[in-house]
């Protein structure tokens, strides 16, 4: 929709994936770029910022880094240099490192490697991309839930999609049961 500069479209489009998923930082930061960038409103975007940094989960970092941001796409400080850290960084708790950069150029890399990285997007995306081609893979499906629940700490989602785990019919007892007793060793180990 930005793209395509429907960019009020695209803000209740943001607005409405809040409602349905409260705390999702991902759609929180669009929304605030839109706003800062798009619409020319960095104080809707300070707002929206201000609104998050009391959300429980917020990562420590994230605060800062969406601030700097939004000075930037309003204009009001100049552009930082691309680095190998981005977003991703403040939504886990691993930092980058030197072996970052080389998993950013390198298409071999494993999930966990890329997860232990910090690059959740691309962990993820690799394993939609797995899914797509074996879709009765249920280690598959259950790393995914577990990247959910435990790299990006989003416990609701993770068991949104578990739910659906579960109504599949091509999983055998035996592997949801395995499922529900990763997620309940998951939710103890967030608190949940």
């Amino acid at each position: 929709m930005c793209q395509q500069k429907q960019f009020v479209a695209a803000e209740e489009r943001l607005k409405q994936v809040l409602v349905e998923r409260p705390q999702h930082l991902p759609a929180a930061y669009v929304l605030m770029r839109l706003y800062a960038r798009d619409l020319a409103a960095p104080q809707r975007a300070n707002e929206l910022l201000e609104w998050v940094k009391g959300w429980p989960k917020t990562p420590p970092g994230f605060v800062d880094y969406a601030r700097r941001s939004i000075h930037e796409w309003s204009g009001l400080s100049p552009r930082r240099e691309k680095t190998a850290e981005g977003i991703e960084s403040m939504l886990t708790s691993v930092k980058s490192s030197p072996k970052a950069t080389i998993i950013l150029k390198s298409d071999n890399a494993s999930v966990d490697e890329l997860l232990a990285a910090g690059h959740l997007t691309s962990a993820l995306e690799r394993l939609e991309k797995a899914i797509a081609e074996q879709p009765q893979n249920f280690e598959l499906r259950l790393k995914v839930i577990e990247v959910y629940a435990i790299n990006c700490g989003d416990i609701d989602r993770a068991a949104r999609m578990l739910d659906k785990l579960r109504l599949n019919p091509a999983f055998k007892p035996e592997q949801l049961r395995l499922a529900n007793e990763k997620m309940s060793a998951w939710r103890r180990g967030r608190g949940n």
